[in-house]
């Protein structure tokens, strides 16, 4: 009898013994997983109103192109022709950058479509028209067109700019029948590649002996021209000047 008691005693101290060690395990476990987070990949840090560089050269396939091609340097814009951000730069900034950098044969723009369909009902209409106006070597002035009217393209305007241009306009009810997507679409599949997801973005650099944009600076929303000049005028002045001021 004093045996069997003895035995008792010693499963049940046993038990206590575990349920301990179990409680102590799980206060562990609960521990751990309140202030341990597994590691990630660092994150890049960007500045305020700036996106990451491209770890890749940018195609410059499906771009409208302003400027000489034996430009030193090219800017590429990611654009929203409904955006207002997009049209206070097209409407204020880029009129000064054309007159400073483009003109002189410093700078070549590149204009690529970014339409956020989501919000912007208007845009990729929009984007249609100034694509195929590219086709008819009008695209600069349907872009500023677009921009004055808040980007709704209807046919009054392309009976007020392309004309100028001697423009088909067979063909160019043609492309607006849906020809124009696939650029179109091509640039915003491009963007959501290197991260781009609001407008007006920006992407500025040199390309390489393929064609492709090689991005040394970028940047992102409505800044003024004074943020522009000083990018421009770094990248103007090579990578070992832009080295040696820093």
């Amino acid at each position: 009898m004093t045996r069997e008691v003895s035995s008792k005693g010693q499963g049940v101290a046993l038990l206590d013994i575990l349920a301990s060690v179990g409680m102590l395990i799980a206060s562990v476990v609960i521990i751990v997983a309140t202030f341990w987070t597994p590691r990630r990949p660092p994150i890049v840090a960007v500045a305020r109103g700036e996106v990451a560089l491209p770890a890749n050269p940018v195609s410059m396939d499906a771009t409208a192109l302003k400027g000489s091609a034996s430009a030193p340097i090219t800017m590429v814009m990611y654009s929203d022709f409904q955006c207002p951000f997009c049209k206070t730069f097209a409407q204020g900034t880029l009129p000064r950058i054309i007159e400073r950098y483009v003109d002189p044969g410093q700078l070549q723009v590149g204009f690529k479509h970014l339409p956020l369909e989501s919000i912007h009902p208007f845009a990729f209409r929009a984007a249609e028209a100034a694509e195929c106006a590219r086709h008819q070597g009008a695209f600069w002035e349907m872009h500023d067109a677009l921009f004055e009217s808040a980007g709704r393209y209807d046919a009054s305007l392309f009976e007020r700019l392309l004309p100028a241009k001697a423009a088909d306009r067979a063909s160019f009810d043609v492309c607006m029948s849906g020809l124009a997507d696939r650029d179109i679409r091509i640039a915003v599949e491009q963007a959501q590649t290197l991260g781009v997801t609001s407008t007006p973005t920006f992407f500025v650099g040199r390309l390489n002996p393929v064609g492709e944009l090689v991005v040394e600076y970028s940047l992102s929303g409505a800044r003024p021209f004074e943020e522009f000049d000083r990018i421009l005028m770094r990248a103007v002045a090579g990578p070992q000047n832009d080295k040696e001021s820093r």
